[in-house]
């Protein structure tokens, strides 16, 4: 007779896995702590960045001021250049930023009233650059020369590198006249937007 086969041996029943564990509930005054640490710790950081860009600002303030010799005055022409006219406005915009940082407001919070401050220094620049130029002079140069004029001659006659580059084109595109009021135009319609609400 074939011999009796031995019982399977029984798998051992597998260990329910660990139940993780319970996170604990903070209370009110745990909650309100960790938020008035987040709340100053942003507001060192704000503090921060109002210190840093105001001192950048305060170079850029004595560069545009004082001509100097050597890579100072390369600088100052170069920002002259870059800037023109609105040169003090950008500046005024720069502390504007600072202020806000100071008074822990976010950047955020005011994006669209900056960049309607860009746009209108950028629009006045232009207007500047295609007023202080006459009409044979727009139309006789090229629009790279035109350009590049912003980094030449007078300062009152220089709206800027950028709004150079709008002016020439939309003079050499319409006239001197029509570029003029197109861009004052323009000028107007930022305007109200550019203004800081009132706090």
């Amino acid at each position: 007779m074939p011999a009796a086969k031995a019982p399977a041996k029984k798998k051992p029943a597998a260990k329910p896995a660990p139940k993780p564990p319970k996170e604990k509930k903070l209370s009110e005054k745990e909650l309100a702590l960790l938020r008035e640490q987040a709340r100053l710790a942003l507001h060192r950081a704000r503090m921060l960045r109002a210190y840093l860009f105001g001192v950048l600002t305060l170079v850029a303030l004595a560069l545009a001021l004082i001509p100097g010799e050597g890579a100072w005055l390369t600088m100052h022409e170069g920002l002259w250049g870059l800037a023109g006219v609105t040169l003090p406005l950008w500046l005024a915009i720069a502390f504007y930023c600072c202020s806000l940082w100071l008074r822990n407001y976010s950047l955020k919070n005011a994006w669209l009233t900056l960049a309607c401050q860009a746009l209108l220094l950028l629009f006045l620049g232009a207007a500047v650059f295609t007023l202080t130029r006459g009409a044979q002079e727009l139309a006789g140069e090229g629009w790279w020369a035109l350009v590049l004029s912003a980094f030449g001659g007078a300062i009152p006659h220089n709206g800027g590198f950028v709004s150079a580059m709008l002016g020439a084109a939309l003079a050499k595109a319409c006239g001197q006249a029509a570029a003029a009021i197109i861009t004052l135009l323009l000028s107007l319609a930022a305007l109200p937007m550019a203004l800081p609400p009132l706090q």
